[in-house]
């Protein structure tokens, strides 16, 4: 299931750690055994950026991420990581079995249900227990997948070449990958978080397969087909009680791209305020509306106007005087205030602020209480609708289905996706109120291959797996803010360069290690 993990953002090399093993020390591993390499973190500035060239897939955060795995599997005995994979390991044997928990469902049967699903057990799927060893048996890449990889140096679009892993795929299944040289590894990436419950999973595949034998792949904006109005029904009763519709989505940057562009239309305003290390998509609005790194967005910045910025809430290392009464969350809302909008700003043009519950790329940052309750003031003195992008943190990540209930915070509107299609089949929607998604009727949203029959159908195996498997209950159970942290959860913070917090959290747990966030996922 993935939540033996110490990182969040492989691909972004946002793990650090004292235990890392060096991108050119390919023989430290091979056979399933190891030796610790110390050359250098994990984390930092992304290597493959360096005086405007990317360095060579050896210099990847994922090829050395991949190796410092191994390492922790033979180290589970001497090293604070390791520990902490163990005590992950005799939480999960004992995990208490409880009655299913509904998922998308109320006390009573969702609006147009019979009757609640009723479930006989609550059987653990994919147990550490039953997950091999990872065994890397040659240096990375290895001859088919460097033989492939380079063959995509000339055909693959050059940014995307150069990104790719030092592997290439030939299996996954549950928590681990194999590659075509036959190296099998932890997948801890979870396809960009999109695959919660672990890979290739039949009960979630075979609903989808079923589904398009039956309904084809259908344009749903033009035909539609029951699933849809079920999965539709479940969303807004997993939502907090201010959701009453919902709008379909390819995916998550197509569900904030709608969003965005309803804000607009609902209030007639043209501006939305978005935060630092914030990413939201790829697309040009997307893109520009993300402030994650000034070299990810470069290209677009001028093409996609009508946003501005502010500091993320960072309890940790706020640029605003953190220290001030109320912490890291009322300075960002009084620079908001008294900067933004004296400035640069007329509040009476925004339409409304964008922004991730908890920090997924830019660190797994959560903000302090104090913020949300300054934020939504805010919105509400200035008529701003307030959306919460949940593409990441949505599905449990954040410790409830939702993460804006950890504040209970009742946005107008909030994305998903990603986790949604249970790593089967994109998806993504947009949650909204009733002044919204219904006073907005002449806005042409989604796309022709939004909330196919066999996504959605996949959508509502996940949720079904939810409930069956209480995965909520699993990561509250799992949690380092639960029954393991005195034994195992701050020993990671132990080695670290400078001490953070580590808070509740549920499938994501933020910390800090040097100048970076770890995030447990």
């Amino acid at each position: 299931m993935g939540l033996v993990a110490v990182l969040g953002e492989l691909g972004r090399g946002s793990l650090r750690g004292p235990h890392s093993v060096a991108a050119d020390d390919h023989d430290a591993v091979s056979g399933g055994r190891c030796r610790v390499g110390r050359a250098g973190p994990l984390g930092g500035q992304d290597p493959g950026r360096q005086g405007g060239q990317r360095a060579g897939r050896d210099q990847q955060p994922v090829a050395k991420a991949v190796l410092a795995l191994d390492e922790f599997r033979c180290h589970l005995s001497t090293t604070p990581e390791g520990r902490i994979v163990e005590q992950f390991r005799q939480s999960y044997r004992t995990f208490p079995k409880k009655a299913p928990v509904a998922v998308g469902r109320a006390d009573q049967p969702v609006r147009g249900r019979a009757d609640p699903v009723t479930r006989a057990d609550n059987q653990i799927v994919a147990s550490p227990d039953h997950v091999p060893a990872p065994a890397v048996r040659t240096a990375l890449p290895g001859p088919r997948s460097r033989a492939l990889l380079e063959s995509g140096e000339g055909l693959l679009y050059a940014g995307l070449a150069a990104d790719l892993a030092p592997l290439v795929l030939d299996r996954k299944r549950g928590y681990t990958a194999t590659d075509v040289d036959g190296n099998v590894f932890y997948d801890l990436a979870s396809a960009s978080a999109s695959v919660p419950l672990g890979a290739c999973r039949e009960d979630l595949i075979e609903p989808a397969v079923a589904a398009i034998r039956r309904w084809g792949n259908e344009d749903s904006h033009a035909l539609s087909s029951p699933p849809m109005f079920e999965l539709a029904r479940r969303l807004v009763e997993l939502a907090p009680d201010s959701i009453d519709r919902v709008d379909i989505a390819l995916n998550g940057t197509e569900a904030v791209e709608t969003a965005v562009r309803l804000m607009r239309r609902a209030t007639g305003r043209p501006l939305v305020l978005a935060f630092h290390g914030g990413y939201h998509g790829e697309s040009t609005a997307t893109a520009t509306l993300g402030a994650e790194a000034a070299s990810i967005s470069a290209g677009d910045r001028a093409l996609g106007t009508g946003f501005f910025h502010a500091p993320y809430p960072n309890p940790y290392r706020s640029p605003l005087a953190p220290a001030r009464p109320g912490g890291s969350g009322d300075a960002t809302v009084d620079y908001i205030r008294d900067e933004l909008l004296f400035h640069l700003v007329d509040p009476g043009l925004v339409a409304g602020v964008v922004i991730e519950p908890i920090l997924g790329s830019g660190g797994c940052i959560a903000p302090p209480d104090s913020f949300w309750r300054a934020l939504t003031a805010l919105c509400s003195e200035h008529g701003w609708l307030l959306c919460a992008d949940e593409v990441k943190t949505g599905m449990g990540r954040g410790g409830t289905m939702l993460a804006v209930e950890r504040w209970e915070v009742e946005p107008d509107l909030i994305c998903m996706g990603k986790a949604l299609g249970g790593g089967v089949m994109p998806i993504g929607a947009v949650l909204g109120t009733e002044a919204v998604l219904g006073a907005v009727d002449d806005l042409s949203t989604g796309s022709t291959w939004s909330w196919l029959p066999g996504s959605v159908a996949a959508a509502l195996a996940t949720l079904d797996a939810y409930e069956r498997e209480d995965v909520l209950g699993k990561a509250e159970f799992l949690n380092p803010g639960g029954s393991v942290k005195d034994r195992a959860a701050l020993a990671i913070i132990e080695d670290a360069e400078q001490k953070g917090l580590i808070r509740k959290g549920g499938l994501i747990v933020e910390g800090t290690a040097g100048n970076t966030g770890i995030g447990l996922a």
